[in-house]
C-alpha cells in the first residue's frame, strides 16, 4: 500500500563532535521527534546516529583530508550525510567530494536522487582565509554544484536539500546574484522550492515538480536548540 505521506527533513547541526555528549543527546533526541523518512544533516559528524532503521550516504570524512583553506577538523566530521530509511544507494561521486553527496532513494512516489550539500562554508562573504582569491569559496562550490544539478536532473526526479548559506525569500544572508542564479536553475530544471518563502531561513529542499504528483507538500521549522540553525521539514502527503 501506497505511504500516506513522505517527510524530507534537514539540519546543520553546527559541527558536533565525540567531546560534545550533552549537545549530541540532544540533537538526537529532536531528529527522534522529527521522524523523517529522509534526513539531511550538515555539518554533522559520525557521532550523529539516528538509529539502526536508516542507511546512511556521507560525503567526505574531512579530519586530515583535503579541506579547505586553514580550518581544523575533529575525528568524525563531515559536510553532508543523508539519512534514509527508505531503501537507497550510492548515485554518482559529486565533483566535490566534500560539499555533496547523492544518493538513490526508493519512495512510494518513484525514484529520488536527493542531493544533500553544503554551498560554501563561509557562506557568501570571502573568509580570512582566502583573501586574495578571485572567487569566493561560495562561488566556487555554487558552480560545481550547479554543474552537478543540471546532471542529475537528467538521470530522473531530484531533491536537492541542506545548507545553500543563503534566504530565498528576503536579503538575509544574501547575494541578489546568487539567489538568482539558484533560482533560475530551479526554473530550467523544472524543480520547486517549497521552503523558499521561509524567513531568514539558509537551509533549504528543494524537488522536482513532477515527484510531488500534484500532492500537497507543507513545509516547516522546528527551534535551533543545540545547533546555530532552525531545522526544516518538507511532509508530502497523497493526493
Amino acid at each position: 500500500m501506497k505511504s500516506q505521506q513522505l517527510r524530507i527533513a534537514t539540519w546543520n547541526l553546527g559541527r558536533p563532535t565525540f567531546a560534545t555528549q550533552a549537545k549530541n543527546d540532544s540533537l538526537l533526541e529532536t531528529l527522534r521527534t522529527v521522524d523523517a523518512d529522509i534526513l539531511v544533516l550538515t555539518e554533522t559528524n559520525s557521532c550523529i546516529d539516528p538509529g539502526e532503521v536508516y542507511a546512511s550516504f556521507a560525503s567526505t570524512c574531512l579530519f586530515q583530508s583535503l579541506a579547505i583553506g586553514a580550518e581544523e577538523y575533529q575525528p568524525g566530521e563531515n559536510r553532508v550525510t543523508i539519512w534514509s530509511r527508505l531503501p537507497g544507494r550510492r548515485r554518482i561521486d559529486m565533483c566535490n567530494s566534500h560539499s555533496a553527496v547523492c544518493a538513490q532513494i526508493t519512495t512510494d512516489w518513484g525514484e529520488l536522487n536527493v542531493y544533500g550539500t553544503v554551498i560554501g562554508i563561509y557562506g557568501k562573504n570571502r573568509s580570512r582565509f582566502e583573501p586574495i582569491l578571485s572567487q569566493t569559496d561560495f562561488e566556487r562550490t555554487l558552480e560545481v554544484q550547479l554543474a552537478d544539478w543540471e546532471r542529475l536532473a537528467e538521470l530522473g526526479n531530484l531533491c536537492i536539500a541542506g545548507d545553500y548559506n543563503l534566504s530565498l525569500a528576503d536579503n538575509y544572508h544574501v547575494t541578489r546574484k546568487h539567489r538568482d542564479r539558484i533560482l533560475a536553475c530551479f526554473k530550467k530544471l523544472d524543480i520547486d522550492v517549497p521552503t523558499w518563502k521561509l524567513p531568514k531561513n539558509v537551509d533549504h529542499i528543494a524537488v522536482s515538480k513532477l515527484f510531488f504528483n500534484s500532492g500537497a507538500r507543507t513545509p516547516d521549522t522546528w527551534p535551533r536548540g543545540k545547533s546555530d540553525h532552525q531545522g526544516v521539514w518538507l511532509t508530502i502527503k497523497t493526493p
